[in-house]
This record gives structure tokens, sequence and C-alpha cells, in this order.
């Protein structure tokens, strides 16, 4: 099911793009006029880093290129059934462990996957 993001949820697509771009550009400028001939060849490579930027955020607003991600909110079913797939997951690699199938390290480090996953 596909729904507008939330109020106060960062910019998805072209607009993100255009936001780039113009923060890009303003940085360019600034670093051009401000940061060159104060700091030299440092400020040469701020205003190449901002540069880029903006080319690149150009590139995609410009390009007809940029397609936005799909926003999608999951049911609380689904969160619900992902929950106990992750404790159906962690209670079979505790078995593993406590039957020593599986070193301490390498219990906690599949343990902390499973939970990023949530």
């Amino acid at each position: 099911m596909a729904d507008r993001p939330e109020k106060g949820a960062p910019l998805a697509g072209k607009g993100k793009s255009v936001l780039g771009l113009v923060v890009g550009a303003a940085l360019t400028v600034f670093c051009a006029l401000y940061a060159v001939p104060r700091y030299g060849n440092t400020g040469a490579v701020l205003t190449a880093l901002a540069l880029a930027v903006t080319g690149y955020n150009a590139y995609f607003v410009f390009g007809g290129k940029h397609t936005p991600p799909e926003v999608r909110q999951q049911t609380e079913e689904e969160n619900e059934q992902a929950r106990e797939e992750a404790r159906a997951q962690i209670m079979a690699l505790e078995e593993q462990y406590n039957s020593g199938l599986v070193s301490y390290e390498d219990y906690i480090a599949k343990r902390q996957e499973i939970i990023s996953q949530l």
C-alpha cells in the first residue's frame, strides 16, 4: 500500500534534488567568492566539491532520469509477523549456542544482525 510520507519525513524524489541543487549552487558561489581568496587551494577544493554536488543534483533535476522511491508503510500485521520470525530465529540461534555449535562471538553478531533487520 503506497502512501504519502508522513509530515516531517525527509523529502523524496525530485524535490530533494531541487533542494540539493539550490544549496549546492549557493555553496559554490560562497566558496568561489570567499573560500578561494581566503584559503587558496583548500578553498578551491571546497569549491570543486560544491560544484560536484550541484552538478549531481542538476543531472537529476534536468536529466529526467530520477525515479523517486516508493513510499510504503508496513501494516501492523506485517510488523507482528516480522517480530515473530525474529523471535524464532533468535530462539534457534540460542539453541545452537547452548549446544556448542556456535561460538559466543558468532551468537552475538548474528543476534545483532537479526535485531537490526526489524
